[in-house]
């Protein structure tokens, strides 16, 4: 009977304290934002369904690509309004080689530094697959430049694998970088959570 107390006791702290994490306030987020030190990995914005990566795809030609829709445009823009708003420093932007992650990287953010890495792996094989999930990671448990955010723009099945964190596009997660490839998982941002932290800072 002590054992099965015990178990419940370990399963209530983790489930506390995991939700602990995911359920900070836009207030307390905002304030880690702009402090900077942060890793912001988004999901690329909106795409067009009706259009599918050609096998093999060709990185070079935007067609042979699925692209943002003008939804997704829209979205991008959004975002990068929200950004701005808030205040928050970005220091690197990085980007799949895909046109869906770098057009959403240079609506949102500026031009970004593009890296096989965070490219999609779905056509690759399993040593290519590893190779980038660990790169990922190793993205992830670096530090950025002093007083910024990195932001790196990648595709769902490629920060599943990284971080298990499920994105929808348009979406982000905030890491906390602990260097040599660790890192803590600190708040999701769906795409609509932007506008409701600008509405924090109004209150």
């Amino acid at each position: 009977m002590r054992f099965r107390t015990f178990i419940y006791l370990v399963f209530f702290l983790i489930l506390t304290s995991t939700n602990a994490v995911a359920e900070i306030d836009d207030a307390l987020l905002i304030k880690k934002l702009r402090q900077g030190g942060y890793i912001v990995l988004m999901r690329h914005a909106i795409t067009d369904h009706s259009q599918i990566d050609t096998r093999p795809v060709d990185i070079e030609d935007c067609n042979s690509q699925r692209n943002l829709s003008q939804a997704g445009r829209e979205q991008s823009v959004a975002i990068g309004k929200a950004i701005h708003s808030l205040y928050i420093p970005v220091g690197k932007v990085l980007s799949s080689l895909y046109c869906r992650c770098i057009e959403t990287a240079e609506l949102a953010l500026g031009k970004p530094e593009t890296r096989l890495g965070l490219s999609s792996f779905m056509q690759e094989p399993s040593e290519e697959k590893i190779r980038r999930v660990n790169y990922i990671k190793e993205l992830l448990g670096t530090p950025p430049r002093v007083n910024t955010n990195t932001f790196m723009i990648t595709h769902r099945y490629m920060l599943q694998q990284a971080s298990n964190i499920d994105l929808q596009e348009g979406g982000a997660a905030v890491f906390k970088p602990e260097g040599d490839s660790q890192f803590q998982f600190i708040a999701r941002i769906p795409p609509d959570r932007w506008q409701t932290m600008i509405n924090s800072t109004l209150r």
